[in-house]
């Protein structure tokens, strides 16, 4: 399985177009945030 690191937009696009969730504005400090707890625990 390939895995890969998303930036926060890349992050908001998959779970807009893939996952067909309304994201809204007030989520990018959350999907900030899980992006870099993300990208601290690669090794």
């Amino acid at each position: 399985m390939e895995r890969r690191t998303l930036s926060a937009a890349e992050l908001d696009h998959v779970l807009a177009e893939i996952f067909d969730l309304p994201v809204e504005p007030a989520w990018q400090p959350i999907i900030e945030r899980a992006v870099a707890t993300g990208t601290s625990n690669q090794a």
